[in-house]
């Protein structure tokens, strides 16, 4: 996604439909008999979908934009201006910073992150772009987390956008494992072992009519968090920048 940050000066990561509940916990007996305990949690999960919107909330006269209108009136609630309207619409709203694989230092994307707190208080969720997903770089993250929780974020979702490994389960509290068109219809044998809530998808340039309801509703027992769009088809570049015409369809897929 990093070939759109630049629009992510005030766009953002869109969270709709659930708060979060033990997102780093493996599913109680199933790795090696542990048991452990449930971590403290500011709030509770129950999925949904994660929206990238990568468009800037407001228009050249200062009203709300489109896009963020639909996606705050898609939780039947108002309020004034982008960001604002998208939280008050029962949203919860991620601040984009990319760590290029692991390999951005720690200062510079710790930099990023505690302006986004500085910048927009109200943003409490951070998206961590271009993950790594091969070992060697779970401390990097999990550094990442700790700083972002200790200044006020309460939860942080990391985007390798592709299958990860086990080792990288917590370091985040939802990891993206899946970007790409259409909609996934497996996933690896170990996710299994753990919380759905450790995981997400986006899939995008999925017309309407190819819209597969029954696999969002299948994949709802392996992954917490589903967005998927008509955007991005080509030669459109950017899937990100306009919302799901048929996302009142999704989110009603993914209630509770």
């Amino acid at each position: 996604m990093r070939g759109f940050r630049s629009a992510l000066i005030i766009a953002a990561m869109v969270g709709c439909g659930g708060t979060q509940e033990n997102a780093n916990q493996a599913d109680p007996g199933t790795i090696a008999g542990t048991m452990r305990d449930p971590a403290p949690a500011a709030y509770s999960q129950v999925g949904g979908s994660i929206i990238p919107l990568y468009s800037w909330p407001t228009d050249a006269n200062g009203n709300v934009a489109a896009a963020w209108s639909f996606v705050a009136s898609e939780q039947q609630k108002w309020s004034s201006k982008g960001i604002g309207a998208l939280i008050d619409g029962g949203c919860k709203v991620a601040g984009y910073v990319y760590t290029q694989y692991g390999k951005r230092s720690l200062t510079k994307v710790e930099r990023d992150i505690r302006n986004w707190r500085t910048w927009y208080p109200q943003v409490t969720a951070l998206f961590l772009d271009e993950m790594s997903n091969t070992a060697g770089k779970e401390s990097y993250y999990s550094t990442l987390t700790s700083y972002a929780k200790s200044i006020g974020f309460d939860f942080v979702v990391g985007n390798p956008g592709t299958s990860t490994i086990p080792s990288y389960i917590g370091t985040v509290d939802t990891l993206v494992i899946y970007e790409n068109t259409a909609v996934p219809t497996s996933f690896p044998a170990w996710q299994a072992s753990y919380s759905r809530y450790n995981f997400a998808t986006l899939s995008y340039a999925v017309s309407s009519s190819e819209f597969p309801a029954s696999q969002v509703t299948a994949n709802r027992a392996s992954v917490a968090y589903q967005y998927v769009t008509d955007d991005g088809a080509p030669p459109d570049r950017n899937p990100w920048d306009s919302v799901s015409t048929y996302l009142d369809t999704l989110l009603s897929l993914l209630s509770p």
